[in-house]
């Protein structure tokens, strides 16, 4: 399983936008994003993939925040912001979001959970965070890197083998490392659907 096809997995049911990019800090590629992303930028994956995310930046975003988020990204730590961004049509929206940055199988990854503000919010570009969604970010990131990780495991595994033809036993296990990140994809899900208390 390659880490698009993973992230489809756990984010495709998910309601707010979701991106995930290479770990690049000084110049990250959108890996994938989610459909909900996709409304929200009314960029289509296939523009969005290789891109980097400064794309949908424009004359309102906010230079101050980027480069606390360029800071973030090169310390490697979370960072949470709000500022302006562009759709396709040119249209400026308003959005929060937190990236965490990650690891898994050597490779270096930052996922990001973003929400489109109402026009109406007045609250400082620079300050406004929501629990909720550094929450679920690092929920989703920690769920990712679990599920990426046994998977890389059990490939480098079944490369060892000096036969082309797997065993019976290897191909069962990795159906069952399937099922069951496909379960626990499903079960995270619904928790971060629920309800969320007032």
């Amino acid at each position: 399983m390659n880490t698009e096809t993973l992230f489809f997995s756990i984010t495709s049911a998910l309601p707010f936008p979701v991106v995930a990019t290479t770990g690049d800090p000084g110049d990250p590629r959108i890996l994938y994003a989610n459909e909900a992303f996709e409304s929200m930028t009314e960029y289509p994956l296939d523009e969005l993939r290789g891109n980097n995310p400064n794309m949908l930046q424009g004359e309102m975003t906010n230079r101050e925040v980027i480069d606390r988020l360029k800071n973030c990204l090169r310390e490697r730590k979370p960072f949470e912001g709000c500022t302006y961004n562009y759709r396709k049509s040119g249209e400026a929206y308003r959005l929060k979001w937190c990236i965490v940055p990650f690891s898994a199988g050597g490779q270096d990854f930052y996922v990001a959970v973003q929400q489109e503000l109402n026009a109406g919010n007045s609250k400082d570009d620079a300050t406004l965070t929501d629990a909720y969604v550094v929450t679920l970010t690092h929920n989703l990131t920690a769920f990712f890197r679990n599920s990426l990780s046994i998977y890389q495991h059990l490939h480098s595994l079944l490369r060892t083998e000096d036969s082309d033809e797997l065993p019976k036993e290897e191909i069962i296990n990795m159906l069952l490392v399937r099922d069951s990140v496909t379960l626990a994809a499903s079960n995270l899900t619904d928790y971060l659907l629920r309800p969320v208390a007032a």
